[in-house]
């Protein structure tokens, strides 16, 4: 299989943003909405609390920005997303691990198995897609299937939350387009966008003038008389 395709430079991810009819902007208003629900939960909510918050919120937030231009609610089979019937492309907001929005890993929807107790530690603190994985697996490898059959691309804005304690609610974020899933894994990555990572938006003022991104000025220099 081959490498995913990985996109982190601002004007090459705004670039094949474009090119599926997105924008950078508004997909990381998402990430923020996501970010603004599991920040609301507190040390009183059930462990899972914070990443079927964060699931929810990113989903709703999705909804509430696209559905106006041109975008739909889509539910089918239990899997939530909005989907462009012009663009033919659907949107699966997932949480995601620790490997997101990073060039040297990759994202995974849900904890590596292993012993009983590290099984319950990564299931407290990893952020799930949902309540019930089984069900969701079902739901995304049905939407591979159709997708297979049809023209339409089922892409995966991954998102992994975390808390520091000096920084705060931080955010890693990526737009990807995953080829399989397997006992409840995304895998495959063909294509990562990545929109947030340790250093904040890909597509920051300062780090566009790193990338070459912004414009040129013209500085006159006067001789002293």
């Amino acid at each position: 299989m081959k490498p995913a395709i990985v996109y982190h430079r601002p004007a090459e991810v705004r670039k094949r943003l474009a090119e599926l009819g997105l924008a950078l902007e508004p997909l990381l208003q998402v990430v923020e909405g996501s970010v603004a629900g599991y920040s609301a939960c507190t040390a009183n909510d059930p462990p899972m609390a914070q990443g079927w918050e964060a699931w929810r919120w990113g989903t709703r937030r999705a909804r509430e920005i696209f559905v106006p231009t041109g975008w739909e609610r889509d539910d089918t089979g239990n899997l939530s997303s909005i989907v462009n019937h012009a663009l033919r492309l659907r949107i699966v907001v997932v949480n995601t691990d620790d490997g997101t929005g990073r060039l040297d890993a990759e994202p995974s929807n849900r904890s590596k198995k292993g012993g009983r107790s590290e099984q319950a530690a990564n299931h407290n603190l990893q952020l799930r897609l949902a309540l019930e994985p089984p069900e969701i697996e079902r739901a995304i490898q049905e939407q591979m299937k159709a997708d297979a059959l049809s023209d339409y691309e089922t892409w995966y804005l991954c998102q992994h939350i975390m808390l520091d304690i000096k920084r705060g609610d931080i955010s890693r974020a990526e737009l990807s387009f995953p080829t399989t899933v397997s006992c409840g894994y995304l895998g495959g990555w063909k294509e990562r966008i990545i929109l947030r990572d340790d250093d904040g938006p890909v597509g920051s003022k300062a780090r566009e003038r790193d990338d070459g991104f912004t414009p040129e000025f013209e500085i006159n220099v006067r001789r002293r008389a």
